[in-house]
């Protein structure tokens, strides 16, 4: 596919387009699921502790982060997915969403470049 545009806009996500950490988020949410335990929230913090330290094992974190989740088949993961889609969609600033907009009517092309 090829995209024509005169100018790129890159995006960062957290902190930047939302106001928060999107993998926090997906933990919380896991939590309140009753699918991950209170101390996964811990593990995550410890993992961004790591990576600003430069220290982070990112393979060890991604086999850690997506081992519990194995168990359930993909229409299960499928339906939370969705789930968390609609409840991050909320929480999108009016401001960011003003911002992606302009730049798409805009003609530009849009990317999320993100850790």
């Amino acid at each position: 596919m090829r995209v024509a545009a005169d100018t790129l806009a890159l995006f960062d996500l957290d902190h930047t387009l939302i106001p928060f950490d999107s993998g926090m988020a997906w933990i919380r949410f896991l939590v309140g699921r009753g699918i991950l335990s209170g101390e996964d929230e811990g593990r995550y913090l410890s993992y961004c502790e790591q990576y600003v330290a430069g220290t982070l094992d990112i393979h060890a974190m991604h086999r850690a982060s997506l081992r519990p989740l194995l168990q359930y088949p993909r229409s299960v993961l499928a339906g939370w997915q969705r789930d968390f889609e609609r409840e991050m969609t909320l929480r999108i600033p009016a401001s960011m969403l003003a911002l992606v907009r302009r730049h798409q009517q805009a003609g530009d092309l849009c990317a999320i470049v993100t850790a």
